[in-house]
């Protein structure tokens, strides 16, 4: 994951929230995915003056969640790989 920190004399000395819109842009997910994952409360934001921003800890946390299979969905197939 990308870190989103700046650094004064290779020093950190902050950590920017994201804006959803455009870390929607870099990862190539759409607004309504987006909404889709917050209802489910697979996502969280924070809203600012009616912008949504992420945090790098939730950031964090969604893709650590993502990568162990946790928002998988079952499948719909049959153990012969047809539908049902």
């Amino acid at each position: 994951m990308q870190k989103y920190e700046t650094s004064l004399n290779g020093v950190s000395d902050r950590t920017y929230w994201v804006r959803l819109d455009k870390w929607l842009r870099v990862v190539g997910v759409s607004s309504v995915t987006a909404w889709r994952w917050r209802k489910r409360g697979w996502l969280n934001v924070i809203n600012v003056g009616g912008r949504l921003f992420l945090r790098p800890q939730d950031l964090e946390s969604f893709e650590r969640r993502a990568a162990a299979g946790e928002f998988a969905l079952p499948s719909n197939l049959d153990g012969n790989g047809g539908t049902r």
